[in-house]
């Protein structure tokens, strides 16, 4: 997949979440490119708590099945002074064609597969921290 493609496709999975605050692209120094834990986006929660950053984990995994994907994100606490990476960082903005083609993408992807286990997974997370809390 295209450096592009992936921003979109995390962009467009979690725009419907209201406390993502923004999504960013790190820019990065070739050795940095060259890692193999590397950190490619950012997603800026307000408020950040474990359950918004649980649900919007889980939505990237349901949306491209793609343990890897969810291995490359950065969430920061939009309430809190920016992590050095944010300093460099650019906005992805998306364009309705790019979102267009992001629906796409998921929809041809997971053609033959189910999300439905990563969804109840998260949610049964969602539900034990929740308990956990009171």
């Amino acid at each position: 997949m295209k450096e592009r493609d992936f921003e979109i496709d995390v962009a467009a999975t979690v725009a419907r979440f209201p406390w993502v605050d923004g999504v960013f692209a790190l820019r990065l120094s070739p050795e940095a490119k060259k890692h193999s834990d590397i950190l490619t986006i950012a997603i800026v929660l307000q408020p950040y708590d474990i359950e918004r950053l649980v649900q919007t984990h889980y939505a990237l995994l349901a949306a491209t099945d793609d343990y890897e994907v969810t291995g490359r994100i950065l969430y920061v606490n939009g309430a809190n002074p920016s992590p050095a990476p944010m300093a460099r960082a650019r906005p992805i903005v998306l364009h309705p064609v790019e979102r267009e083609a992001a629906v796409r993408r998921r929809i041809d992807g997971r053609r033959g597969t189910s999300a439905r286990p990563t969804i109840v997974v998260a949610l049964r997370l969602v539900a034990e921290l929740r308990q956990a809390q009171t």
